[in-house]
């Protein structure tokens, strides 16, 4: 259910799944592979950010912009709250707190539309106007923002130094139009480009661009002993790259499921 609400909801949902039954990431890796749901998004690990207090499973924990949680429970009993509740998450999350000054409700619309730095100024004029509680509002919602500008570039920075390049080049022409000219998310986003563009990375993005094409028949087919040999070929013939560790990684697990 969560890899087609995070297809129905896109960007907007972020979805972890926790293996809680004692498995270690090898184990998942190759079940995952097996199972075809890698490559649609969603991240994969055995540490629970925290604990829900439930010993069932399947268990979820719904957390809304803020990091507040909204929900706890049984996803298969609560599958139209849980939709009714995210669909209403992320039309708050574009139009600001509900409990806002109405005079705000314009700049988180601009916010949503990607017109950040408008937005900001705006808030900015009246969090410097003489009504003292429009004021702090128009603060605290500049605050947020923020915070959200800096969520995206502290994504786009791990995507980076992770060697996921081809993810991070569409995100940066995303946030150089959504982002630009919003605090110092220019000087970021410009860095991030020049490091896209910088010689001695162009090994490494050569050598993801080839493999993206591996990992989407892999991932559409499941693991196979000749998808296994053709990563393992892969990985020696670019090593010293990340994407030659990613494809040792796969040729691993995908022997692992056949065997």
């Amino acid at each position: 259910m969560a890899l087609k609400k995070m297809e129905e909801f896109g960007s907007d949902l972020e979805v972890l799944f926790v293996e809680v039954q004692g498995a270690d990431m090898d184990r998942v890796a190759s079940f995952t592979l097996n199972q075809k749901w890698l490559g649609r998004g969603g991240i994969w690990t055995t540490d629970a950010p925290f604990q829900t207090g439930s010993n069932g499973i399947p268990n979820y924990a719904l957390l809304g912009a803020d990091g507040k949680i909204l929900m706890m429970g049984n996803p298969l009993a609560d599958a139209a709250k849980i939709e009714e509740a995210i669909a209403n998450e992320i039309k708050g999350k574009r139009a600001g707190a509900a409990d806002q000054p109405k005079e705000l409700e314009k700049a988180w619309k601009d916010f949503g539309k990607g017109k950040a730095a408008e937005a900001m100024a705006a808030l900015q004029k009246l969090a410097e106007g003489t009504n003292a509680d429009l004021a702090s509002a128009a603060s605290a919602a500049i605050g947020q923002m923020r915070a959200r500008v800096d969520g995206k570039l502290a994504r786009l920075e791990w995507l980076v130094e992770n060697g996921h390049y081809d993810k991070a080049g569409e995100l940066l022409k995303a946030f150089q139009k959504d982002l630009k000219g919003a605090g110092e998310a220019d000087a970021k986003l410009a860095a991030v480009a020049e490091k896209l563009k910088a010689p001695d990375l162009k090994v490494e993005i050569d050598a993801e661009k080839k493999l993206l094409k591996i990992e989407s028949a892999l991932f559409a087919e499941g693991p196979t002993p000749q998808s296994a040999g053709q990563l393992t070929k892969f990985a020696e013939k670019n090593q010293g790259t990340k994407a030659a560790e990613r494809a040792s990684f796969w040729a691993k697990h995908a022997i692992v499921v056949r065997e």
